[in-house]
């Protein structure tokens, strides 16, 4: 745990996403919930111990199963964008077996204790943006496409924070099943207005960084456009296209995930960006 400005706490070194939360005189913001059980219930406790009696609320910078299985531990109505919100609502009463099996094939040992528990549902969700004033500072959140439609960032300007989410990872590959290239690249875009404000980042996942970290990721996802352009223009068969993921799989460190895994998730990408393509001008590729 630690505390990087007054009243700001993060945790990046459990498994999977990382975590934070934001603490006034009044209130109480956790952003994300950590991956696994042991290490939701440890991050509640802590936190609740050391800034007990008051208001809680969950923050989800999207709906990557990585951060909303463990929400209930947190105990706090869940605050997300309403892509978000649609997706939660659409698992009924229990979340999907296929994001319990995800985690299973990236870490069966932390997955153990996992189970299809009850679905926490949004108990506000937003299209846009949204402030949560505090008496002691505000907390804007901000819609932001990237590997889910459903991506938001988490504004801190009294102390030049953001909470990424996974639009922005370090020394890892980003989730890319349910990316949405063509927005990524635009939220990817924005982080250039931070570059000079000394502003730091808190990556979906990875250390803490720099605006001018987006680059990288944003290189990545050019590349994969202009790779499936390519794959187009040659009139391949949508049904090859995961052929040509294997060109990706060094790209980042793959941070413990088993490679046939990474190479599925890859796939998934091309291939949403190939329907990106089909369905746009490609003037715009």
């Amino acid at each position: 745990m630690n505390e990087i400005a007054e009243g700001i706490i993060v945790e990046t070194e459990f498994e999977g996403v990382n975590v934070g939360a934001v603490i006034t005189d009044d209130i109480l913001i956790y952003i994300d919930a950590p991956t696994f059980p042991r290490d939701a219930r440890f991050w509640s406790a802590q936190v609740e111990r050391l800034f007990p009696g008051r208001v809680r609320f969950l923050v989800l910078t999207d709906y990557n199963g990585d951060r909303i299985l463990n929400s209930r531990w947190l105990q706090a109505p869940l605050i997300c964008h309403k892509e978000t919100a649609e997706k939660i609502n659409s698992y009924d009463k229990r979340y999907p077996q296929n994001l319990l099996d995800s985690l299973r094939r990236r870490n069966p040992r932390a997955s153990k204790e996992l189970s299809s528990s009850p679905v926490d549902k949004a108990s506000l969700s937003f299209d846009s943006s949204i402030m949560i004033q505090s008496a002691s500072f505000d907390v804007f959140l901000a819609s932001k496409p990237g590997p889910t439609s459903g991506n938001i960032w988490v504004q801190i300007p009294e102390f030049r924070l953001i909470f990424s989410g996974d639009t922005v990872v370090c020394d890892q590959f980003p989730p890319l099943s349910e990316m949405c290239s063509h927005g990524w690249l635009r939220t990817l875009k924005e982080f250039n207005a931070y570059n000079s404000n000394d502003y730091r980042v808190i990556p979906g996942r990875g250390s803490i960084t720099e605006p001018a970290a987006a680059g990288q990721m944003a290189d990545f996802i050019r590349d994969m456009r202009q790779a499936v352009v390519e794959f187009i223009e040659r009139d391949q068969p949508y049904e090859q296209i995961g052929e040509i993921a294997g060109r990706f799989i060094h790209m980042f460190p793959r941070a413990g995930l088993p490679e046939e895994w990474l190479v599925e998730d890859i796939t998934q990408g091309l291939q949403r960006i190939y329907n990106e393509c089909l369905e746009a001008d490609q003037s715009q590729y």
